[in-house]
């Protein structure tokens, strides 16, 4: 069964780009909150590293993947607010405050 929600034909594109630019396309399958669906998510290959099996040719059977991505301070906060520490939110408001004044330099 297809979800309704996922544009097919322009993540193909994606994914056909990613592998003629590249040489290799990801993506990953994310289940919805509800269970319902599933969101496809074409991931950059600049940014995205396997551990790869040597006895094996196929990416299935790789131990894990490391995925590289730059979120905002309300993203990281939106996805991953329930697991932080009252630690972790304080370092996250030095950290926008320490790239606030570099980016202000930088102008």
């Amino acid at each position: 069964m297809q979800a309704r929600r996922i544009d097919f034909t322009n993540k193909r594109k994606m994914i056909l780009t990613d592998l003629l630019v590249s040489g290799s396309a990801y993506y990953r399958v994310i289940p919805s909150s509800d269970k319902t669906n599933v969101t496809l998510k074409v991931l950059n290959p600049l940014n995205t590293f396997i551990d790869r099996n040597p006895e094996s040719p196929y990416l299935k059977d790789s131990a894990r993947a490391v995925i590289r991505e730059y979120l905002t301070k309300d993203q990281i906060l939106a996805n991953y607010g329930d697991y932080l520490t009252e630690d972790d939110l304080k370092e996250l408001e030095v950290l926008e405050k320490v790239l606030d004044v570099a980016v202000d330099k930088l102008n």
